[in-house]
């Protein structure tokens, strides 16, 4: 494993030394150490599609996280820029519509309303770049979803 990008990858994560780390297709995973032997058992008899949180893929310096990792209760928030979004920015923001941030910050950013996380932006000097996973988007307005209720 590249040390480096080991690195970049623990440095999100609360208690990092608790886990085992790997990757599939070039994505870094997290399981912590106690199933660690399970997984490997069940490895060799059946096929998992899934097993442990997708941290992100280390490209050049960086870390491009994974939207799995924003909900995930092993990040470390006190090590990644958060950004608190209003109502009508969350909104944008799950819609994947573009949407005005005014932030000094530059990076990637967990967006988060109300202190919930919502997902990952790159926050550049002139525009937002949206993580949300596309197939999560919200497809109907505020307006119509809520005439239900």
């Amino acid at each position: 494993m590249p040390a480096k990008e080991l690195d970049l990858v623990q440095g999100n994560l609360k208690d990092a030394g608790d886990f085992h780390y790997f990757k599939v297709n070039d994505v870094w995973i997290a399981l912590q150490r106690e199933h660690q032997g399970s997984l490997e058992l069940l490895q060799k008899y059946l096929y998992l599609k899934k097993s442990g949180t997708r941290i992100g893929q280390v490209i050049g310096y960086d870390l491009v996280p994974e939207h799995e990792l924003a909900l995930s209760i092993h990040l470390n928030k006190d090590a990644v820029l958060q950004t608190p979004l209003a109502y009508d920015q969350a909104i944008h923001y799950l819609r994947r519509d573009p949407f005005d941030l005014n932030s000094a910050q530059k990076g990637w950013s967990l967006l988060t309303f109300e202190n919930h996380p919502l997902g990952w932006a790159k926050l550049l000097h002139n525009r937002v770049n949206n993580y949300y996973p596309k197939e999560m988007r919200i497809l109907a307005s505020p307006s119509i979803a809520l005439q239900g209720i």
